[in-house]
């Protein structure tokens, strides 16, 4: 059967409920859309983060993951797209915040991204300090200079949104052959990480690599959301809604549905006729 529509949903803050969980009727959403609908989750996570939450057998066709910088196959385990930043051309970057006192992370290529490097820096973070708590055992604190292998990503981690957003265009202006995207921290849901990638990298680059891979055309595109790092597949698609814990400033661009903790994928999915 041909399928009707490409349905994407964000994770965290989206489809994942604060307790973790996926409630039972966006589970049974998915498993309703299998023979009609392609369905595809974008997260910011990585595999081995994916995972942690998410059940092997849960009913998606494609994972897009690490904001776009990856794209899994769910159903046979393949990694179809692999973006990767080598380390000549993020030392000056790195050489950069080191020298501003900035900490930061460096996650390894896929799919071992949830393996990282960390320099410590002055910007005392809480959130930077949890993450690195939950990573402790793949975590490699480095001092002056970075190891020569391929990253997928570095991560700063700001408490303070107004800072985050001043040093986010610091960065941008020094390092435009990066793409940087924000995220609100999974973990306390209230800092913001700058997240740095190659320059094509971003949720819509991911949709558009996996719609070019298996040569999907000619049927809508719905996606729904939470977060500034949602934005770009939001407009991408055809149709994109946000969820109502979405950031105030975002929900003006989107038709509004009910928040991570009241099924709005479901209500998206309905709302675009897809059940």
């Amino acid at each position: 059967m041909k399928k009707k529509a490409v349905f994407i949903s964000d994770l965290d803050g989206t489809l994942l409920k604060s307790d973790g969980t996926v409630s039972r009727r966006n589970l049974q959403l998915f498993h309703s859309l299998e023979k009609r609908v392609i369905r595809v989750i974008a997260t910011g996570r990585s595999i081995s983060s994916f995972r942690g939450v998410i059940d092997k057998n849960f009913p998606i066709d494609y994972l897009i993951f690490s904001c776009g910088a990856g794209v899994l196959d769910f159903k046979t385990d393949e990694i179809l797209v692999k973006n990767i930043i080598p380390y000549y051309k993020i030392e000056n970057l790195v050489k950069f915040l080191m020298e501003m006192k900035i900490g930061f992370a460096l996650q390894k290529e896929i799919p071992k991204n949830h393996k990282l490097y960390y320099f410590r820096g002055d910007n005392h973070s809480e959130d930077f300090d949890r993450r690195l708590s939950i990573y402790r055992s793949v975590s490699t604190e480095i001092f002056d200079e970075i190891p020569r292998e391929n990253f997928t990503q570095a991560i700063v981690i700001i408490d303070s949104f107004s800072e985050m957003k001043q040093l986010s265009s610091l960065i941008g202006e020094r390092f435009p052959e990066f793409s940087i995207v924000w995220s609100t921290s999974p973990l306390n849901h209230n800092s913001t990480w700058i997240e740095i990638f190659p320059k094509s990298v971003s949720k819509s680059g991911g949709v558009k690599r996996l719609l070019e891979l298996k040569e999907i055309d000619k049927i809508p595109i719905i996606g729904v959301g939470n977060d500034y790092n949602d934005l770009d597949f939001l407009k991408f698609a055809d149709k994109g809604y946000m969820v109502e814990n979405g950031p105030e400033d975002l929900k003006g661009e989107f038709e509004v549905v009910p928040s991570f903790e009241n099924d709005g994928v479901y209500f998206a999915a309905k709302r675009s006729n897809l059940i």
